[in-house]
C-alpha cells in the first residue's frame, strides 16, 4: 500500500514528510498501541498485515523520539537503532524507493493511514 508522496518518483524534499508531532496527532497512548501490538501479534493467525507493521514502526518511532528527549537516557540509541531497523523493514515491505528517510517514511505513512481511519479528522499536509 505504497503511497508515493512525488508524482516523478524521486526522493521528496523534506517538506513532503510531516514531522512527527502532526504524523502522530491523535494516535492512540504509547501503553494503549503496545498492548494493540501485543495482542494482534498473538492472535493473528497467518501473516501479519502492512497495518501491523505500520503501527509497529509508528510505535518505535514515537518511542525513539520521547527517550531521545531525556538525558542521559541509557536506551535511546537502542531505541533509535531499533526504530531505524523497522522503519526499513516498512519501506522493503511497501517496495518504496530505499533513498527515503525511513522513519520520516514512516511518520508519512502514518499520518496518511490515520486520516483514512479518522475522515472527520484534518488531513495533514503530506
Amino acid at each position: 500500500m505504497f503511497q508515493n508522496p512525488t508524482s516523478s518518483g524521486t526522493a521528496p524534499s523534506a517538506a513532503k514528510w510531516p514531522p512527527a508531532e502532526k504524523a502522530y496527532a491523535g494516535a492512540p497512548s504509547l501503553v494503549s498501541e503496545s498492548k494493540w501490538i501485543a495482542e494482534t501479534a498473538a492472535n493473528w493467525e497467518d501473516e501479519l498485515n502492512r497495518e501491523w507493521y505500520l503501527r509497529h514502526a509508528a510505535l518505535l518511532d514515537r518511542i525513539a523520539l520521547d527517550i531521545a528527549h531525556l538525558d542521559n537516557q541509557p536506551g535511546a540509541t537502542r531505541a533509535a537503532e531499533e526504530a531505524d531497523a523497522t522503519a526499513v523493514l516498512l519501506l522493503d515491505l511497501d517496495q518504496a524507493p530505499r533513498d527515503y528517510d525511513p522513519r520520516a517514511y514512516v511518520r508519512q505513512q502514518y499520518a496518511l493511514w490515520h486520516a483514512q481511519q479518522n475522515p472527520s479528522t484534518e488531513p495533514s499536509d503530506t
